[in-house]
């Protein structure tokens, strides 16, 4: 089996045959590389190996960085002096190939790599991208969030979403939108899972931005905010669902189109408390009125965004998200103006969430 040192090597030749413009047949290193990554992440290099042969392009090597933190990585189209393109990807080493963060890497991948290929075609030569999968935004490296709005791509689910885009209920005019939204019902509605810092007692639980905001709105009229999925816990899954039971905070799992019986949605931050839920596009997009903080990170689409345009600002820990919501079932006609405008800017989003990366990508990449 290749060794680490044998795998450097590979890489480093590969890369001065490719900077000298030799010839390569790049299919045939693909068995040794097979090998290499067999044995470090064979998950990944499955996943990602299968992307690639669907977009027709050969994934060379698949390196695991120690220098790489959380879900960071690298990716380098090449195209050597056949005009055949190769990808080659950098991983961090720390990466458990048996979590589920290797399927937010995959579905990342899906959409990084065949748009990579069309960057490559534009540009017709070899270059590097820093590409970050995390819920964080990370220096230097292009962020599905980010504080910095020129270090933003779209996000995971906002790619997801826009291969659904055919199949899901839209609407032509304002009118049209307006009567359908006028008949749902006029209910503050949230669902959602105990993102956040790790669950290591009850207390810990009911320090969760997310249960404080649901346990502050309990028993007020038109509100319904509850939490369907237990996750990141070291306690038992029972001594947190009993504790949700308690303080009737427990709801049951539903689809993303059982949103759109509700006129209202609340943003609530989950794993990173800076930024918004990533599923708020998809609310969005179904008809719902968004109520959205200013958060300090930043989604690709929030540029797109205005508040009382687009969606109704509250506070940060959302102590006014009542006094809005009456706001809303009083002014019932701008508020069905702002979700249609919501609505308008999430499918726009959608429609071009490729040019969108590219358009981040290009000021980014690296020649190579």
């Amino acid at each position: 089996m290749a060794s680490i040192a044998d795998n450097v090597v590979f890489n480093l030749l590969y890369q001065l045959l490719s900077f000298i413009n030799v010839p390569i047949a790049m299919h045939t290193y693909l068995p040794f590389q097979s090998r290499f990554i067999t044995h470090s992440h064979p998950r990944t290099f499955r996943l990602l190996g299968k992307i690639a042969k669907r977009h027709h392009i050969t994934l060379s090597s698949l390196h695991a960085d120690p220098s790489l933190i959380d879900l960071t990585t690298r990716i380098y189209v090449r195209i050597n002096a056949n005009k055949e393109k190769a990808i080659h990807i950098d991983i961090p080493s720390t990466l458990n190939d048996k979590h589920n963060n290797t399927k937010r890497i995959y579905n990342c991948y899906s959409f990084w790599i065949p748009y990579c290929i069309e960057i490559s075609n534009q540009l017709n030569y070899s270059y590097s991208l820093a590409l970050n999968a995390s819920d964080w935004g990370t220096s230097n490296f292009l962020s599905m969030t980010s504080e910095d709005k020129e270090n933003v791509i779209p996000d995971e689910y906002s790619m997801l979403e826009s291969k659904k885009l055919t199949k899901l209920e839209s609407w032509n005019s304002f009118e049209s939108f307006k009567k359908s939204w006028l008949a749902r019902k006029s209910i503050m509605f949230w669902r959602g899972s105990t993102t956040g810092p790790p669950i290591k007692s009850t207390f810990n639980l009911q320090q969760l931005e997310r249960v404080q905001i649901c346990l502050s709105h309990v028993g007020k009229e038109g509100f319904d905010m509850k939490i369907t999925n237990i996750v990141q816990n070291e306690i038992p899954k029972q001594l947190i669902r009993q504790w949700l039971i308690n303080n009737n905070l427990i709801g049951r799992k539903i689809n993303e189109d059982f949103f759109k019986q509700y006129k209202y949605y609340p943003d609530i931050p989950g794993n990173n408390q800076l930024c918004g839920s990533w599923g708020a596009i998809r609310k969005c997009l179904r008809g719902n009125l968004m109520f959205k903080p200013n958060h300090k990170s930043h989604m690709y689409y929030d540029r797109y965004m205005e508040p009382w345009k687009n969606y109704i600002p509250v506070e940060s820990n959302f102590l006014d998200l009542e006094e809005k919501f009456l706001w809303a079932e009083a002014n019932i006609d701008q508020a069905s103006n702002i979700a249609w405008q919501g609505y308008c800017v999430a499918s726009n989003y959608l429609l071009a969430i490729k040019n969108h990366f590219i358009k981040a990508s290009l000021k980014k990449i690296i020649r190579l």
